[in-house]
């Protein structure tokens, strides 16, 4: 048996998204690469309309990029409650624990019978072991090292294992090529636009480029066999968006 899964991907969309749009049809999964906003982790907008938009338009996560995290955590409180869909890194360590109801290392969403794993990982914003880890109590990991724990404990959980990444194009290849068992990363970060997936140790990359001027579209066909869904074929597209 073969299930058709169908994603729509977006990326470092920096609040540029028109306000009349839509996706031509709704997908399986709808998900982002982080930087959608217009803030930044230094700069503080009392709203983030874009935030809303997605909301709207049915995103189920995005990976928390260097925009969506603030310093100040009241200020990611009201930027999570304004999306309400999960804002994903696994590799942000919270000292005092306060964000860790709002910010979640991954989740795994049952869809058409597969059990699909998301884990989000984010760009190192603060230098391991600097003066400003200590002032703000937040940590920053090592992103490969991250995912060497998670990938081989979600793969025994999902049939299909997905990578938000904030981490750029160069980080995503060293990511695929060291840490085997994913199948897809769909990056951000660095605003490069991927006309066709790069294919690594196994691992589909995507990007969608920056500043809602794209979306990507992937299909993945899931074939079953006795030891379970391995990944068949795909297909790829990135589509345009007309301002």
């Amino acid at each position: 048996m073969i299930i058709e899964l169908t994603i729509f991907h977006t990326n470092d969309i920096h609040n540029k998204l028109p306000e009349d749009f839509n996706f031509p049809v709704t997908p399986d999964l709808l998900l982002d690469g982080g930087d959608a906003i217009g803030g930044s982790n230094t700069v503080f907008r009392f709203s983030e309309p874009i935030l809303r938009k997605m909301k709207a338009l049915g995103y189920h996560g995005m990976a928390l990029g260097n925009r969506e995290f603030h310093y100040i955590r009241s200020i990611m409180y009201r930027r999570r409650e304004e999306a309400s869909f999960p804002f994903l890194s696994a590799n942000l360590l919270d000292l005092t624990g306060r964000t860790e109801k709002i910010i979640s290392p991954f989740l795994i969403k049952e869809i058409k019978d597969l059990k699909v794993a998301i884990l989000g990982l984010t760009v190192q914003i603060l230098p391991p072991g600097s003066f400003w880890e200590k002032i703000f109590n937040f940590k920053f990991l090592d992103p490969l090292a991250t995912a060497e724990k998670y990938v081989p404990e979600l793969r025994k959980q999902a049939d299909l294992l997905i990578i938000l990444s904030h981490l750029g194009k160069d980080m995503d290849i060293i990511l695929a090529g060291r840490v085997p068992g994913i199948d897809l990363i769909i990056g951000g970060h660095s605003h490069t636009p991927l006309d066709k997936p790069l294919e690594i140790n196994k691992t589909l990359i995507v990007q969608a480029g920056c500043l809602a001027k794209s979306f990507g579209t992937i299909k993945l066909n899931m074939q079953q066999s006795d030891k379970g869904y391995f990944l068949e074929s795909f297909n790829f597209k990135i589509i345009t968006i007309n301002e």
